[in-house]
């Protein structure tokens, strides 16, 4: 090495148990802004040993370059280029891992990654090669796209690929795809899930798990800030969130004014009081008890335990449409299944001042098929709608109002 106390340039040689590092690298802080610069190689680094993890076992190789400006991310030009070849990690062996960089002034990151794994049956034990075999089973990956961090709404829009990888194999469990192609992008700004904006496009063209695959199907979504009506108050309008997710199995659209865990939250509670409440009432049928069962979750309402309690829960003003398409990728998945419908479901749900209801606009089923053995259920055209209204005091909840109509027409 050689330099100053201002600058420094080094010719990096380091060997040891944990794999080698070589080539030339310099720091210089001559200026306000630090300058630095590299151009590395490295062999046969194992993780395992610099980490002290035996699961991080690798043998990595390769080379880094790196040349920039300023640490801090929003002030700092930089430009990195990582390429490994022939490497391990764990019980995977890949070929190639291409990854570019450029950090600009701005907090504007810009990233383009290509990776390329072949198959471990091609590829000779003693050495990993980074030459592809004639007959190797390839598989990739790759990402692109930028992220701008100088701002409190970070804004982002990425583009990604996959080509035949075989997750089970990567991650050493079935429950993965063993060969799964698709392509993603996301775009938006944010990522509290209460305040960003964003849209997601998938096409999924290939998803095989054990020796069962799925035909090509596409999942969108998007989630944005709009003006909703207020259903309480008649000819006012609060700001409000919507969310969508078009897929070829079901179209799902939640919109109003609410905050997820606050819909999360009032979706379980009432959830647990219909069911206690429906459980109850069985309960008493079943056994012919003459005394009345409670139409409250209470402490004294031992089915309830724990469900009265409804600190917490937020108010919220917000209609759910969900329409059902296409079920029969279930049966794909679970042994001796039969499941197939068409149907519409349409809720509006409201909370305040201690007051909730759940206003059911429409539950349309067109058809509805499940098969299981010994078991089977078929109706053709069912309407049902209605209202459910409920109040909590005092950390109980009751029923304050319960209509619902039922329109059938054909068989069950």
């Amino acid at each position: 090495a050689i330099g100053d106390t201002k600058k420094v340039k080094a010719s990096i040689n380091i060997t040891s148990a944990m794999g080698a590092i070589n080539g030339p690298a310099s720091i210089d802080w001559s200026n306000r802004r630090l300058v630095y610069s590299g151009n590395l190689r490295y062999n046969n680094i194992n993780l395992s040993s610099i980490l002290g993890s035996d699961e991080l076992k690798s043998n990595l190789n390769g080379k880094i370059g790196f040349k920039g400006s300023g640490v801090d991310i929003t002030k700092m030009n930089a430009d990195i280029n990582v390429r490994l070849a022939g490497s391990s990690f764990q019980h995977n062996k890949f070929s190639k891992l291409n990854f570019d960089a450029k950090v600009s002034y701005g907090g504007l990151i810009k990233i383009d990654t290509l990776l390329i794994v072949q198959s471990p049956d091609t590829m000779p034990d003693e050495f990993l090669s980074d030459e592809l075999m004639p007959d190797a089973e390839i598989s990739e990956m790759f990402l692109g796209g930028y992220i701008s961090v100088n701002d409190t709404n970070p804004a982002y829009s990425i583009k990604s690929g996959i080509r035949g990888m075989n997750f089970a194999e990567i991650f050493d469990n079935d429950i993965f795809p063993n060969k799964f192609s698709a392509d993603f992008e996301l775009a938006g700004s944010g990522f509290d899930p209460d305040s960003l904006t964003a849209v997601f496009k998938s096409s999924i063209e290939e998803y095989q798990l054990g020796d069962r695959s799925m035909f090509p199907f596409y999942v969108n979504a998007s989630i944005s800030n709009a003006s909703i009506s207020n259903t309480s108050i008649p000819n006012t309008v609060n700001s409000g969130r919507v969310a969508t997710l078009e897929s070829d199995f079901i179209d799902l659209d939640i919109s109003g004014s609410f905050t997820f865990a606050n819909l999360i939250s009032n979706i379980i509670h009432s959830s647990q009081f219909i069911a206690g409440f429906i459980r109850e009432r069985i309960e008493s049928f079943k056994y012919n008890k003459a005394v009345p069962v409670p139409n409250s979750l209470t402490e004294d309402n031992p089915s309830a335990a724990g469900i009265g309690d409804t600190i917490g829960i937020g108010d919220i003003d917000c209609r759910i449409v969900a329409h059902i398409k296409d079920l029969t990728v279930i049966s794909s998945f679970v042994e001796d299944l039969n499941i197939n419908t068409s149907s519409t479901i349409d809720i509006q749900l409201n909370r305040a001042d201690n007051k909730s209801s759940i206003k059911l606009n429409k539950f349309h089923i067109n058809e509805l098929l499940i098969e299981q053995p010994g078991f089977s259920l078929t109706t053709d055209t069912l309407h049902l709608n209605g209202l459910i209204a409920m109040d909590d005091a005092d950390s109980a909840t009751s029923f304050s109002g319960l209509r619902l109509d039922l329109d059938k027409s054909g068989e069950v």
